[in-house]
């Protein structure tokens, strides 16, 4: 006897998934290893904070994020900062737009990012700009 439609097409549709997700995830980790951005915000770290500059050296954000080690950069309008829940996004004027509550933040990129879930074992998900979970335990 035949499985069921649904059962046999549960490991392509994991496959599909995974290939998906893994191109987004090549987009976030490639922008954050090589820095890439699309903003004239550029990250600076004064006592162990994180701020920004713009492209004349002028402060526009003062130092005032965690995880400074974990130098942010702005993509599609936002930056992927540590704040006093976790990790967050802010805006180009350094206010929260998505308030941190992940364990890590990836930059976004074509729309999405990808975060590690808060929890022991929750894995990771992609969020859109507002926040809103898309796809979760990966």
């Amino acid at each position: 006897m035949r499985p069921p439609l649904a059962l046999a097409a549960g490991p392509l549709l994991r496959a599909v998934v995974l290939f998906i997700t893994s191109g987004f995830l090549t987009c976030g980790i490639s922008a954050q290893l090589t820095g890439a951005q699309d903003s004239d915000r550029f990250p600076i770290i004064r006592s162990d904070k994180l701020g920004f500059i713009d492209g004349s050296g002028r402060e526009v954000i003062a130092p005032q994020f965690g995880n400074a080690a974990d130098a942010a950069r702005f993509r599609e309008g936002m930056a992927n900062v540590g704040g006093a829940g976790g990790w967050g996004y802010v805006d180009a004027s350094g206010k929260f737009v998505i308030e941190p509550k992940f364990w890590w933040a990836y930059p976004f990129s074509e729309g999405f990012a990808c975060v590690e879930l808060p929890g022991e074992g929750a894995g990771y998900g992609f969020i859109d700009k507002t926040g809103r979970l898309l796809i979760q335990g990966l």
